[in-house]
């Protein structure tokens, strides 16, 4: 866990559920705040964390490992030290892991693999983002 990344005045993946009103810890209001502030040059107030997110950064390389090999993932990289930026629009991204995937994952609930919306994922050749909670 090499913690946030992204800058503060560009949106985030970890915020689109506030951007979208779908997150139960902060409101839209709270966000457009937050980014008015930054180009005010108000620093946020640093989060620390708790204990569950404590443990969950100590344990985050070993998670990542295992959903990578339970996927049957290869090439896992778990410090990822830069921002992901996208191409196009003002949005960036801390990413906890990626991989690449090497066939077809499918849902089996009995080794904690859950597919949404069908029977399978098609992972040949594609870079697969972790992200680990």
């Amino acid at each position: 866990m090499v913690g946030k990344l992204t800058p503060d005045n560009l949106m985030s993946a970890s915020r689109i559920p506030q951007l979208l009103g779908l997150s139960p810890y902060a409101t839209q209001n709270q966000l457009l705040s937050e980014m008015i502030d930054h180009d005010e040059g108000k620093a946020p107030e640093p989060w620390e964390g708790n204990e569950l997110t404590y443990w969950g950064n100590v344990h985050e390389g070993a998670i990542i490992t295992r959903a990578a090999e339970l996927l049957g993932l290869t090439d896992v990289e778990v410090d990822i030290n830069e921002p992901y930026f996208h191409a196009k629009l003002p949005l960036a991204a801390s990413l906890d892991g990626r991989a690449v995937g090497t066939g077809i994952v499918r849902n089996d609930p009995s080794r904690g693999i859950f597919v949404r919306d069908g029977e399978y994922l098609q992972l040949d050749g594609k870079t697969v983002v972790i992200e680990a909670k």
